[in-house]
């Protein structure tokens, strides 16, 4: 075969698999109107389909698309065809919504309803689907607020808007005696930017201090955990005053019934070992979470009298962590806060007695040791009987893992799997005061 004709086969088939899937112009699917479901469907020859709407600025939408057939994708357009934003699996059963998401401005808008394969290039689906548009009505609320609210069996979320500045930093408290809270915030463009489920204790949901990125309408999302539990809850939200600590450093809070609380924030690495305490005339609690906003450790009197305290908190991540100080009586005060940084207590030096209480079911040990070493592992119950679990891992990794309730002790042997460091963790979950001695010692 010639030498050219060989080359432009070969282009040829290269190219062949580019050709099948590169994206064209959705096909026109018309107009959809608000509080209307469309039926579509996904082809060879229209893998896409576009749906337009005229929209006014501040109007919340949510755009659904549900599907048996394939996993459905979502972009919203403005009419110059500039993306908005866009949905893979909101709906959850690989079904796609978009929203609540706030219109921009005056204008019509474009829907492509298309498959999560074709967006991405890597195929297209073919199917049946249903096209959703609806106008959501959403409260607002603003710094300083609290408002009280019922999750039913037929709204299972509550949906909230807020106008924040960039550089604002929010506190967002999600409480109920009812059901396991969860908070999410969306940001002005309509994309989750951070949730969480236990941050506030107690099964309540806390997000921040959190530093907004841009100035606009902001989305909260207040649910169970399980997105079906119902029942009352407390929502609120602050505009926070956040300092800044170094390790070493002592600080002064003054508590008053207007100010109760106190927020941190402070650098570390990972595997630094850190205490707090505080001391004063005032009943607080301390809550320490982790750089994904995610509790990490609370106290309520593990320190003298009233207060609080934290000891050998081993931090697993590099980045920022906030401490969180709140006076959940009131009342009138000051108390000193200090951050220092904190010593494991080490199995190499001989058995070591760890204490608990209610609000500390967590302390973590260190040991060294050398590769292939069989070592065992004894935990004793000081006083009567607890329910211990112990989760030993070297650098990151799991080793052994065991857990009990209701004994006088237990007992694991395990080979060490590297030279140096491994951690040994160990929780009481009988949510009493109780202390255990733990040693380790040759198996061999």
């Amino acid at each position: 075969m010639h030498l050219r004709k060989l080359v432009l086969l070969t282009l040829l088939v290269l190219a062949l698999p580019f050709a099948v899937w590169a994206q064209s112009e959705p096909a026109d699917g018309g107009e959809i109107e608000y509080g209307q479901t469309v039926d579509g469907e996904l082809t060879t020859d229209s893998p896409a389909i576009a749906y337009t709407f005229t929209g006014e600025e501040g109007t919340s939408v949510t755009i659904t698309m549900i599907s048996d057939d394939f996993d459905t994708y979502l972009t919203l357009l403005d009419e110059d065809g500039d993306e908005l934003t866009r949905d893979d699996d909101s709906a959850g059963n690989l079904d796609a919504r978009i929203g609540p998401y706030s219109l921009p401005a005056d204008g019509d808008y474009t829907i492509v309803a298309q498959s999560y394969a074709y967006r991405n290039n890597s195929g297209s689906a073919t199917g049946d689907f249903t096209l959703t548009l609806e106008i959501v009505e959403i409260e607002l609320i603003e710094y300083g607020e609290s408002v009280e609210g019922t999750l039913t069996s037929s709204e299972l979320s509550a949906l909230y808007f807020f106008n924040g500045a960039a550089g604002d930093s929010v506190l967002i408290r999600l409480s109920s005696d009812d059901f396991d809270s969860y908070l999410t915030l969306s940001d002005p463009y309509g994309y989750e930017v951070i949730t969480n489920d236990d941050g506030g204790g107690n099964l309540n949901s806390l997000i921040g201090p959190y530093t907004l990125a841009d100035t606009g309408q902001y989305m909260i999302t207040a649910r169970s955990l399980s997105g079906t539990s119902t029942g009352d809850y407390v929502l609120e939200l602050e505009r926070a005053e956040v300092s800044v600590l170094e390790f070493n450093e002592t600080v002064t809070v003054d508590i008053s019934d207007e100010s109760s609380a106190a927020y941190f924030t402070f650098e570390a690495n990972a595997g630094d070992v850190i205490d707090v305490v505080v001391d004063g005339d005032v009943d607080t609690n301390l809550t320490l979470n982790d750089t994904y906003n995610y509790q990490l450790a609370y106290d309520e009197d593990g320190g003298s009298g009233n207060n609080p305290e934290l000891n050998g908190i081993v931090l697993n991540q590099s980045g920022t962590y906030t401490l969180l100080l709140q006076a959940p009586f009131g009342g009138e005060g000051s108390v000193e806060l200090t951050l220092s940084r904190g010593e494991v207590p080490s199995l190499n030096d001989g058995p070591q007695t760890v204490n608990f209480s209610s609000s500390q079911t967590t302390r973590t040990l260190v040991y060294t040791g050398e590769e292939g070493e069989t070592v065992r592992l004894n935990v004793s119950v000081l006083r009567g009987t607890g329910s211990p679990s112990v989760d030993v891992s070297q650098n990151g990794g799991s080793v052994t893992y065991v857990s009990s309730s209701s004994v006088e002790g237990l007992s694991v042997i395990f080979t060490i799997p590297e030279d140096g460091d491994i951690q040994v963790t160990v929780s009481e979950y009988s949510y009493t005061n109780q202390s255990l001695e733990v040693s380790i010692s040759s198996a061999e």
